[in-house]
């Protein structure tokens, strides 16, 4: 079967994989906060067009991760997935001990989801084909409660405003480092 493209950005492609009817996210490269926080943004996107309530989080592109990713990912993102409907979470760590450390961190956060780490892609599609449980096969077209979708709304929007706020610090400190090292090419 094949992956249908539903969005892409700096650091992942979001995929919809027909074996599982849910969401693959490929996760790729150096992950630093404000892009982390860009995608997660898009992914919130796909939730408002459709109801996936497996996902496959693959890290196995993943090159370096930013030391502050996992705790944002458990306590300001990944709890709203609970909300859209979102019961199973395959999470592929990265390759690196730093990266499997940390998605361990996050998963241990993660107590209304149901999240199972793997080593491959396979595998962890492999899991979400399984029937877990009749809600989740019930599930995979749930009807969204007014509720539900305001406090998406709120979520996609407090995430918005936090990467401006991280990308202004980045502005922030990049002019200061430009301001030095201008005073010291001066000197």
């Amino acid at each position: 079967m094949q992956l249908q493209l539903l969005h892409a950005t700096s650091c992942l492609a979001i995929y919809y994989d027909p074996r599982y009817n849910g969401l693959c996210l490929e996760w790729r490269g150096d992950l630093l906060l404000p892009a982390v926080q860009e995608a997660c943004v898009a992914v919130a996107h796909c939730y408002r067009t459709g109801t996936y309530a497996r996902v496959l989080h693959n890290n196995l592109r993943v090159t370096a991760v930013g030391e502050t990713i996992g705790t944002w990912l458990g306590e300001e993102f990944l709890p709203y997935l609970a909300v859209v409907g979102v019961e199973q979470i395959a999470w592929v760590s990265a390759p690196f001990l730093a990266g499997r450390h940390q998605a361990q961190t996050v998963v241990n956060r993660l107590p209304t989801l149901r999240v199972s780490l793997f080593y491959t892609a396979e595998e962890a599609a492999a899991w979400l084909q399984q029937p877990h449980s009749a809600q989740v096969e019930s599930q995979l077209l749930p009807s969204w409660q007014l509720a539900t979708q305001v406090r998406l709304a709120q979520g996609v929007q407090a995430i918005r405003q936090e990467a401006r706020l991280v990308q202004q610090e980045a502005q922030q400190l990049q002019h200061k480092v430009g301001r030095r090292t201008l005073v010291a090419a001066q000197a």
